[in-house]
């Protein structure tokens, strides 16, 4: 087995009110666990299937692991996982007693309160061993969920980049730490008082993902992760699928505040994929080219939660929850180059959340331009959005006098009853229309 390359960056001391309920806390459990799922040989899934029935005395179909095996075996040609794999698997849950000991456990971050965590890489693929062989509480109040279990049983087309996940850090233990920071916005901006410049917004193709060295926005949910382990595959749950050290995030970030943030530094993305949601597919395995010399990666995602559908996004106090939202998520801090390196985001809350993509566009412009950074917008194929923000920008960006400040006290007046309005609107208020016109092409 290996070890960490260096002691566990916290301990008990450093744990004020709460920490991550782990397998082995409830020794009954964990000793049942151990007997039937973590030290038995299999050699079928219907003898995990029937090793799981027993644990959880109910019948528990590994239906949905069958598939995603089958969807492997299409792609690499072999399906050696019940030989190879799944006792590498044992092997790390095994080992979180003697990584996350009584010195070293796991705190969480705490709503409300700014901190960080760090766990190194190799304590990761423990932590998420546990998770496939769903050891960890059902349910805790705020927290998401963290077992893998409706995966197993029901399927998904993300399982297999999960499961991917194991077979590269089997061929190679991963190097680095994980490391996890709540963000908390202690005093909001007066942001029709800004003088703040405008930063520059550019529209790119491609993925948010592939936008290395950029602060990459997740979409997420409240819950961060969103139904990633329960069969969803919005951006959110494809990002943490691909990227699958994501998925320890869901173990120690209870529900996020509307002031607050989680960012994740240093996950490797482990897989390649084709396709969006009920299109998506996994395509194989990702050499990840962003890593220091140390072989640590550098990418640095942002998770963010807009507001959920049945809320007005057109109000000031809607408008002004999500600017303040976006302007904690963009945020610098002591450690981060100067100049803040530029946001890679997109349409945010404009899938299953409803949001109107002009106005999240704009939002998250003047939240990053408040912070300090540039943007990058992915419009992920929408060409209305992307031509509509790109004569926005440039507009805007040839007018120094346009402030921050400027546009959000247009922006938070303006209460249209026709969404498409908005860029005709902030355009008609800062000089003449560009030759390029608006268009409504979608």
């Amino acid at each position: 087995f290996f070890r960490p390359a260096r002691p566990l960056p916290f301990s008990l001391s450093s744990i004020v009110m709460s920490h991550a309920v782990l397998p082995h806390h409830n020794k009954a459990q964990w000793s049942l666990a151990v007997g039937l799922l973590l030290k038995p040989k299999f050699d079928s899934t219907q003898a995990l299937e029937n090793a799981f029935t027993r644990f959880f005395g109910a019948e528990f179909s590994l239906f949905g692991l069958e598939s995603a095996l089958h969807e492997l075996e299409a792609i690499q040609g072999r399906n050696d996982f019940i030989e190879r794999t799944l006792p590498f698997i044992q092997q790390q849950a095994l080992r979180i007693p003697e990584v996350f000991d009584d010195r070293n456990s796991l705190p969480l971050l705490r709503k409300h309160t700014p901190s960080t965590v760090e766990i190194p890489r190799e304590a990761v693929v423990c932590l998420l061993s546990g998770a496939f062989f769903c050891l960890y509480p059902g349910y805790q109040p705020e927290m998401p969920q963290f077992n893998w279990g409706t995966l197993l049983q029901r399927g998904c087309v993300l399982l297999p980049a999960m499961l991917h996940y194991f077979d590269r850090v089997q061929e190679s233990s991963p190097v680095g730490v994980i490391r996890l920071t709540r963000k908390v916005l202690e005093s909001f901006p007066a942001w029709t008082e800004s003088r703040k410049p405008l930063s520059s917004l550019v529209m790119k193709s491609g993925s948010i993902e592939d936008d290395h060295g950029a602060l990459q926005a997740d979409f997420a949910n409240k819950y961060i992760g969103g139904g990633v382990l329960c069969g969803c595959r919005a951006q959110e749950e494809t990002r943490f699928a691909v990227s699958t050290e994501c998925l320890v995030s869901l173990l120690v970030s209870p529900v996020m505040a509307d002031h607050e943030a989680v960012v994740i530094a240093g996950a490797e993305r482990f897989s390649a994929y084709s396709g969006y949601h009920r299109g998506f597919k996994w395509t194989g395995p990702y050499a990840d080219p962003h890593k220091d010399i140390h072989d640590q990666p550098l990418t640095q995602i942002v998770a963010f939660d807009a507001l959920e559908p049945g809320y007005s996004q057109w109000t000031r106090e809607a408008k002004l929850r999500e600017l303040n939202k976006a302007y904690v998520a963009f945020l610098g801090s002591t450690e981060d180059p100067s100049p803040l390196p530029p946001v890679a985001t997109g349409n945010w809350g404009c899938g299953a959340f409803g949001g109107d993509t002009h106005l999240k566009g704009v939002i998250q412009w003047l939240a990053a331009s408040q912070a300090g950074r540039g943007v990058n917008f992915y419009s992920f194929g929408n060409a209305e959005i992307e031509h509509n923000l790109k004569i926005l920008a440039q507009c805007l960006e040839s007018q120094p006098a346009v402030t921050v400040g400027t546009v959000a006290a247009d922006l938070l007046m303006w209460e249209g009853a026709q969404p498409e309005q908005l860029i005709p609107f902030l355009l008609g208020k800062y000089g003449s229309m560009p030759k390029s016109k608006v268009c409504s092409v979608c």
